[in-house]
């Protein structure tokens, strides 16, 4: 997995995390490290975007960090703190097999979140 960070002012101030590749358990694990440095590193962060466009896999370890996530965050940063951009159908589908799309603003590509937020 590889994974590009680019942080732009808000408000509020949204990370936006750039994914290629397959998320397994090895990616999850060095993907939460990468959150966590993006906080430690820009305080005030209170959105992360995720854009999926390029990843073709997510196992149910790297979901699981998305849901952990998403559920963490939502106590800090208030309704829709991820946003999910441009996941595959079959992201998406495994998505609502696990029923878990309902955690996330889905949106279709990375440009429609950056305009739904202000930040294009």
């Amino acid at each position: 997995m590889k994974v590009e960070v680019e942080v732009k002012d808000g408000p509020p101030i949204t990370g936006i995390l750039k994914l290629s590749g397959l998320i397994e358990t090895p990616q999850a694990r060095d993907l939460r490290r990468v959150l966590e440095e993006m906080e430690d590193k820009d305080k005030g962060i209170g959105r992360v975007i995720f854009d999926l466009s390029k990843v073709t896999f997510v196992s149910s370890t790297g979901f699981s960090l998305l849901v952990s996530y998403a559920n963490a965050k939502r106590g800090d940063w208030g309704e829709n703190p991820i946003v999910l951009a441009g996941p595959a159908s079959s992201v998406k589908k495994a998505m609502q097999m696990l029923g878990i799309t309902g955690l996330f603003m889905v949106l279709p590509d990375l440009e429609s979140a950056l305009s739904r937020f202000g930040l294009s």
